[in-house]
């Protein structure tokens, strides 16, 4: 039984590790036509060098907003289509040069670029990606405790020095 306890542990630590990485690690996008999925708070920075403004699609199935350096970009997700079929779609022309953009509300928001682009995404910035990485990090501390807990703190006898009776250890006598 103490083996099943140690491996479910396992699995919380491997899992919380998955998770605290993926949820703070920045992405890349480069490519003609590239299309990534962001979450809300995300920030994407989309740059192209096309003498042209290139398409950019943003849509999602359910309400959202995105706010951009370039106030003229702002938008939020208009409502197309009803019932099952309804998409939430924002679109605007990308100019040459780098432009940022936040999501402010929603998930799962869909970007689509129509050109040649690239696109940094950063799920989280700032006190948000700290609170994620120690939240993980207490999560994977209680694990360990628990698993060495389950052992009985063997490891501990094995790693302390061997004590007398009369308090001194084997090297001090």
């Amino acid at each position: 039984m103490k083996i099943v306890k140690i491996v479910i542990a396992l699995l919380i630590i491997a899992g919380t590790a998955y998770w605290a990485f993926d949820s703070v690690n920045t992405r890349s996008y480069a490519g003609s036509g590239i299309e990534f999925t962001v979450g809300n708070g995300s920030s994407v920075s989309i740059s192209h060098e096309a003498s042209e403004p290139v398409l950019l699609d943003i849509t999602a199935s359910s309400s959202f907003a995105v706010t951009s350096s370039e106030s003229d970009l702002s938008g939020s997700g208009t409502r197309e289509g009803s019932g099952r079929n309804v998409v939430y779609r924002h679109q605007v022309e990308l100019p040459a040069g780098t432009t940022d953009f936040r999501v402010t509300r929603g998930s799962n928001v869909t970007f689509a670029v129509d050109g040649a682009a690239e696109a940094t995404v950063v799920p989280m910035q700032g006190d948000a990606a700290r609170t994620t990485l120690i939240v993980a990090a207490l999560v994977i501390i209680a694990a360990l405790f628990y698993i060495s807990r389950t052992l009985e703190h063997r490891w501990i006898k094995a790693i302390m020095p061997k004590s007398t009776p009369s308090g001194q250890t084997a090297a001090q006598t």
